[in-house]
């Protein structure tokens, strides 16, 4: 297709309707295929957060802060 004229010995009538421009490179399909696959795999992962949702009220500060009597270790937020 993309021979030059002089090298070309014989050229079928139906070679006349394609034009270069219609195909893509390999780099273009990479590119492409690579951004598809990266967005399977996202969505992928996110089916883990709808298999197992998220509690629905979100965790304070206090939630994460603990505290030491004696040789307990309490939660903060039941003072």
């Amino acid at each position: 297709m993309a021979s030059p004229e002089d090298s070309i010995l014989y050229r079928h009538p139906l070679m006349e309707y394609l034009r270069l421009e219609d195909f893509l490179s390999k780099l273009c399909k990479d590119s492409f295929a690579g951004y598809a696959v990266t967005q399977i795999k996202k969505a992928r992962g996110l089916n883990k957060k709808i298999v197992n949702p998220m509690p629905k009220e979100k965790k304070s500060l206090l939630d994460f802060c603990y505290v030491l009597k004696g040789y307990e270790t309490l939660a903060l937020n039941i003072f």
